[in-house]
């Protein structure tokens, strides 16, 4: 992911289609890659994409940075999202968690 240097919202990249599950992975509406970022910025991506649109109910968060492992659990404490899932990511290359808010 990276941000729009117009608007500074965040945009993201993926090789697999929201919805669907590949890889191993879970089905998600949203993934965000902050492979090669470091903390706080993948956490800051997130909250950015919560907070853009909150209609993504399942983001699937890319991220390599070992602190990733417990600031993605912390930062759905205090936001009252759910970490779902976390595995490896598609292509080995760090990790995946999926983020899930409620539904309403």
């Amino acid at each position: 992911m990276t941000d729009d240097a117009t608007t500074g919202a965040p945009t993201t990249s993926s090789d697999l289609a929201p919805g669907t599950a590949g890889a191993g992975l879970p089905a998600y509406d949203l993934m965000l890659d902050e492979r090669r970022r470091l903390c706080p910025l993948p956490i800051i991506a997130l909250a950015r994409a919560a907070a853009a649109d909150p209609s993504p109910v399942r983001v699937l968060l890319l991220a390599d940075d070992p602190a990733a492992e417990t600031d993605v659990a912390a930062w759905c404490a205090m936001r009252g999202r759910t970490l779902s899932w976390t595995g490896p990511s598609p292509d080995g290359h760090g990790r995946a968690y999926l983020v899930t808010a409620p539904t309403p």
